[in-house]
Parts: structure tokens; sequence; C-alpha cells
């Protein structure tokens, strides 16, 4: 019995029907890839903001403490953010300190206290600490806080707030 030969217009047909498949294989590949690294990039740069930021809070809970038991030194502090010629400041600690990691900088500035403003001179016992992430491979995140040292105006948390202007409820 003699072999059955196809025409020579359908030889091949199946080596295009693989190569065609494959590609299509090949191509769903690539994407699913690139959709899967890209979720993993985002996941990345969600992690090192994080990071960032309890580095940042780190700092801004230390800079409370810190200026907080420093106050007489604020004009040297506040001088030293025109000057920029401090040695240790701004002052750098570490949120990790034993193992010296997530590194972040903390100063102080000047709140708007006087007509005239000057930003060397604290009139009212009030500054705002900023702290900010410096370890290498994280964003900066800075972060800022409103530190006083005045006492409660009568013992009232409105008053002290700065809400005791008719615009709120007076106990």
């Amino acid at each position: 019995m003699k072999p059955i030969r196809l025409p020579s217009r359908e030889r091949g047909v199946a080596l295009v029907l693989v190569l065609s498949v494959m590609s299509v294989l090949l191509l769903a590949g690539i994407i699913g890839v690139g959709v899967f690294m890209g979720g993993l990039r985002i996941t990345a740069q969600d992690v090192a903001a994080k990071r960032a930021l309890f580095c940042s809070e780190a700092g801004l809970a230390a800079g409370r403490a810190y200026f907080g038991l420093n106050y007489t030194t604020w004009d040297t502090y506040l001088r030293c953010n025109i000057t920029r010629d401090c040695a240790g400041y701004p002052i750098v600690g570490y949120a990790d300190p034993v193992n010296q990691r997530f590194q972040y900088t903390m100063d102080i500035i000047d709140n708007i206290d006087e007509p005239t403003p000057d930003p060397t001179h604290d009139n009212d016992l009030t500054v705002i600490v900023e702290s900010r992430c410096t370890e290498p491979g994280l964003p900066p995140q800075p972060l800022q806080q409103i530190v006083s040292l005045r006492p409660s105006a009568g013992g009232s948390p409105y008053k002290q707030a700065g809400g005791w202007n008719g615009t709120n409820n007076q106990p």
C-alpha cells in the first residue's frame, strides 16, 4: 500500500499552528510576569513608606522629649536653623538604636508668635518639632508636631487648644 501524501498547500499547517499557540502562550507569560513584578514593586514601595513613617514617628517622639527637657536652649537651636553651622544640629537618632538602623533627624521651628516674625527667638514656649527619616533607601517622610510648655489656661483643654472662641461648646 502506498502512503497518503497531503497536497503541497496543506504541508506545514501543523507547524504554523503550534508556533502560533506557543507565541500566544509566551505573550501571556510575559504579560503575567510584568503584572506580578509591578505588584511586587508597589508592595516594596509601600513597605518602604511605612518604615519611613515609623522612623519619623520615632524621631518625633524623641524630639518631643528632648526639646521639652531642653527648652532653655530653644533660641540657640532656632538660630542654628538660620546659620546652618551648628555642630550636632539637627539632632540625629535611630529608631532601632541597638542595631543603629532607621536613622532620623529632629529639629525645631519657631511658630509665628510675634507681630514681626523672628524665626530665631521663641516668645511663647511653643515650637514645632520636625522629624525626618534619613535612612538610605527610605523616603524622607517629614513629620511635624506643635510642642507647647505653657500650662493649660485655667485648666481647660478647650482654652489650651485655642478653642475658647465661642465657636465650640464651652464647658
